[in-house]
């Protein structure tokens, strides 16, 4: 279908909607109707388009894999979902399956056989870049604390660092279900930003990880990191910064630098892990380290995507 475009005044352009379609959806003058941008494409929603959306889920069938359906299905923008099962026990684990990241899920009705999950609270795509940024923040105040308790030799507060990565979660999923269910405002290709939100969560993950790797080592000499390899920690943390910076204020200098710090640490890490006797702590530091970096190095590219 195609539609000739009209010009207005001064650079004001209008396109007509199909007859069909504006009967079928009952839109009438004075109506407002959201629009998505997705790179050449735009999409329009009336309020029928936001209808409530639903599934249903057999928990006897995914199995183990029931939270991991339970996780697709908030993303993906589902309202509501029946779930089915054959031990009730099942929605005791679907209540603790919801607190942890899917904000706004609650049971709303039970049966020995079924429960009902669904969406208490609304959302938008306006949310998005606030909940964006402040995964951004706490990001950067994983890292901060976690680099700080490393350099102070207070490795059992690490474990209090890693617990960051649930509040984390909790903004990523929202965030995934939000680019999903509508777009956003401020990025009119949903598939980079998409990526990024993904990589952010993973980068949490790894946070998490390094942090209660370190905080299990017990032997006091186990926990020793030369200077060499605190140079590489604090280096990897400041490329989680500039990758920030740079997200809300494209500065090629600081993609430089990104570039330039994964062309040492990747390297030398390696080295360091293949031809020197390492403490546990150090080769959790290198190894970690390694993966961060190359995980904030793939998100330029999908950046470059959004800003040409």
């Amino acid at each position: 279908m195609k539609r000739s475009v009209i010009q207005l005044a001064g650079r004001t352009l209008l396109v007509s909607l199909p007859a069909k379609w504006v009967d079928a959806n009952g839109v009438k003058k004075g109506d407002e109707l959201e629009l998505v941008e997705d790179g050449h494409k735009i999409t329009i929603n009336t309020e029928a388009k936001s209808a409530i959306e639903t599934a249903t889920l057999d928990a006897d069938s995914v199995g183990e894999q029931i939270q991991r359906y339970v996780f697709a299905l908030y993303k993906k923008g589902i309202d509501e979902i029946k779930i089915n099962y054959s031990d009730p026990k099942v929605a005791d684990m679907i209540r603790d399956t919801l607190l942890s990241e899917t904000v706004g899920y609650e049971i709303v009705s039970q049966t020995p056989k079924s429960c009902t999950v669904k969406l208490i609270t609304s959302g938008n795509m306006t949310e998005f870049d606030s909940l964006l940024r402040r995964t951004f923040l706490l990001l950067l105040s994983m890292s901060d604390e976690m680099v700080s308790s490393i350099k102070n030799k207070d490795f059992d507060h690490l474990t209090k660092t890693a617990l960051l990565e649930q509040p984390n979660n909790r903004l990523t999923t929202v965030c995934r279900r939000t680019i999903n269910k509508w777009g956003t405002e401020s990025y009119n290709k949903v598939g980079p930003i998409y990526y990024i939100v993904e990589e952010l969560e993973n980068i949490s993950d790894e946070y998490k990880h390094f942090c209660n790797n370190l905080a299990r080592i017990k032997e006091a000499p186990n926990k020793t990191i030369r200077p060499e390899i605190l140079e590489i920690l604090d280096l990897t943390n400041t490329v989680m910064r500039a990758f920030y910076e740079t997200f809300y204020k494209l500065d090629l200098k600081k993609l430089e630098l990104i570039t330039n710090a994964r062309k040492k640490i990747v390297p030398v890490g390696h080295d360091f892990v293949e031809h020197k006797k390492l403490t546990p702590a150090e080769f959790y530091v290198l190894h970690h380290s390694i993966s961060i970096v190359e995980r904030v190095y793939c998100m330029i590219g999908p950046y470059l995507i959004l800003n040409n």
